[in-house]
């Protein structure tokens, strides 16, 4: 009976947390991440845009069709009060593995001056919102080094972007807020599911191009081998200690620790629906050529009604609260379960 009783009220915990600064560049991994009131403080609040037909409006650049973006590198320091995204990118992305880099240091505070930085039109899937035009700041030597288009620009978020599909009735008349995510300001998976993905697209569509199959079971914890399927999927927290393979699919609502108070609860909208990225192998910055683990995983997680005809893997995320920060090693209690059915645009 104890065991069973042990069995039920097991937490899982946030054993890494990654957030991105720039929107398609590789993620950091933090200790630590403070909840503002569109998610995960800089998660996306810088992309890579170039000008539309239409004056003063940007399209965002995505890995979907600039692979190479992978390559590129983000972190982020203080310099005089300010905080600034450090970019740095490969003289050649044809030569990946090479040391030789270029870098360049873009302000990521929300302060900026439109006399300084205009704003322009940025367009962000069915979204356009009012962005800053960091241009003054890019380094005109990364379009050419990473064969990316001429015009290339940075934009940094201004407006926010209303988070209105799948949310439950009662967050609809102050809807949470995004800036330059697809659409969900948070993400997680747990260990357990991505062992079981890792392993079913080897078995299914072959080791080649892959990272392997990590060697330790997800209770042992996070390692490397761990990370680098981590990279594929892109989420911003990496839980273990889940109660099953997927169990955090029936999740509907939890409660994370945080710092210095009481838990926080954070809506668990949806699957996450799969686009190719995942194919993009983040150390050479190509896709693979026979585009794995998104043709395995169709053949094994096409489990959502809603999205028939596509993969699902990882949960998306709504914060309710923000103003505090969540640690790695927080506990997560799972308030309520039930069943997602994914809704489109």
């Amino acid at each position: 009976m104890n065991y069973l009783k042990n069995w039920f009220e097991k937490k899982p915990v946030i054993e890494a947390i990654y957030m991105y600064p720039v929107k398609a560049l590789p993620g950091i991994r933090v200790d630590s991440v403070e909840i503002v009131p569109t998610g995960l403080k800089f998660d996306r609040t810088l992309m890579f845009a170039t000008p539309e037909s239409v004056e003063g409006y940007y399209k965002f650049l995505t890995q979907r069709e600039t692979p190479q973006l992978a390559l590129a590198k983000a972190s982020l320091l203080e310099k005089d009060g300010v905080t600034y995204c450090e970019i740095s990118y490969p003289l050649d992305y044809r030569n990946p593995e090479s040391t030789t880099r270029k870098s360049f240091l873009v302000p990521l505070n929300d302060n900026l001056s439109e006399d300084a930085y205009p704003l322009v039109n940025a367009i962000i899937w069915n979204d356009t919102v009012r962005a800053h035009n960091l241009e003054e700041h890019m380094d005109p030597g990364m379009a050419e080094a990473m064969n990316l288009p001429k015009d290339l620009t940075i934009l940094r978020a201004f407006d926010t972007r209303n988070v209105i599909r799948m949310i439950p009735d009662d967050m609809k008349a102050e809807p949470p807020r995004s800036v330059f995510v697809d659409y969900f300001p948070g993400n997680l998976l747990t260990l357990e599911s991505l062992y079981d993905v890792a392993k079913n697209c080897i078995e299914k569509g072959g080791q080649d191009g892959l990272p392997p199959l990590p060697s330790t079971e997800p209770r042992d914890g996070y390692t490397d081998e761990y990370e680098q399927w981590v990279k594929r999927f892109r989420p911003n927290f990496v839980l273990s200690g889940a109660r099953d393979v997927y169990d955090e699919e029936s999740w509907k609502e939890i409660k994370i620790d945080i710092v210095d108070g009481e838990p926080q609860n954070w809506i668990v909208v949806c699957r996450n629906v799969r686009c190719p990225v995942p194919t993009v192998n983040p150390d050479l910055g190509v896709f693979h050529p026979k585009h794995q683990p998104y043709k395995a995983m169709q053949s094994f997680r096409r489990v959502d009604s809603g999205a028939p005809y596509q993969p699902c893997f990882s949960m998306n995320l709504v914060n309710t609260t923000n103003g505090y920060k969540i640690p790695t090693g927080s506990a997560v209690q799972i308030l309520s379960r039930g069943e997602h059915i994914y809704e489109g645009i």
